[in-house]
């Protein structure tokens, strides 16, 4: 769905089919009880939408409408490795594409790969946590030292709390989230983040106007990281935002949409879904029951 508004009052169906949803939810329910046939038909989707010779990804289902970028590449990418669907060699060759693709006045991994029409020099924190995690499941982070360091700044300097740092998504709790997903694919990632952001996230729990989206990652994270079990001002957050998530189930059994994402510069537009919403939650609320 898509929206000009940030609550999605006004939420109407996508024009195009967009296959970024699909990847990232994907991830979000692998390990839950569901129906194997969604988990299958979802890799054969992603496969079937790899772009020819390169292996990248668009947020379109129809290629063409805009450039590829790493955001989708690396949630997509990392689906067909973690599925089996494709070598770790394929993946890691479509990666150094993207490892490749850098700014060359900053280092960084650009977020829109070539040809770029007017998309070029954008740079987005979150997106490069998802294609950081395929560099790292690749071992190929010796060639994206500077966008290592710069995620590092982000989380040490909080520019997360500004539009620059965080292009395409609300602000902190989607690169917190994310960011924890990249380094726990790399020991050495996770020894220099996780303190730091095991720190920010506790922090961050005095915020209590979030979305259900981003109540359920505070979830997600605090028994990922260990943090529920750690700290019991933690804890009553945590049991406090479960019950939040729980009252909050629609009588259709799902979650109302809410936004996840944004179309970065220009006009904004508003992006999310219930199935989306819905994912986060019982990635969530599986999360707790089997932590608790």
């Amino acid at each position: 769905m898509v929206a000009n508004r940030p609550d999605m009052s006004d939420a109407v169906e996508m024009p195009k089919t967009e296959i970024f949803t699909s990847a990232i939810i994907y991830d979000l329910i692998r390990f839950l009880p569901v129906n194997k046939q969604i988990l299958t038909s979802t890799v054969e989707l992603l496969k079937s939408c790899a772009t020819p010779k390169t292996g990248t990804f668009n947020f379109f289902q129809e290629q063409g409408i805009i450039p590829d970028d790493v955001d989708c590449t690396g949630v997509a990418l990392w689906a067909l490795l973690v599925s089996g669907a494709i070598p770790e060699n394929a993946v890691k060759t479509s990666v150094e594409l993207c490892v490749k693709n850098t700014n060359k006045a900053k280092g960084i991994i650009e977020t829109y790969l070539p040809p770029f029409n007017d998309r070029t020099g954008r740079f987005c924190s979150v997106a490069l946590c998802n294609i950081m995690r395929v560099v790292y499941a690749t071992h190929l982070e010796s060639q994206a030292v500077d966008t290592e360091n710069y995620l590092y700044e982000v989380l040490e300097k909080k520019l997360y709390l500004g539009d620059d740092a965080v292009l395409y998504y609300p602000q902190h709790w989607h690169f917190f989230y994310f960011l924890a997903q990249c380094i726990s694919t790399c020991d050495k990632a996770k020894q220099r983040f996780m303190p730091l952001l095991c720190k920010r996230i506790v922090e961050g729990l005095e915020n209590e106007k979030i979305s259900e989206i981003e109540r359920a990652m505070r979830v997600i994270l605090g028994h990922q990281l260990g943090l529920y079990n750690q700290f019991n001002h933690v804890k009553i957050k945590i049991d406090k935002d479960v019950e939040v998530l729980m009252a909050a189930q629609s009588h259709k059994g799902c979650w109302d949409l809410c936004t996840f994402h944004t179309n970065g510069k220009g006009v904004k537009f508003y992006f999310g879904s219930e199935a989306m919403t819905t994912a986060f939650v019982l990635k969530a609320l599986h999360s707790h029951q089997c932590s608790s």
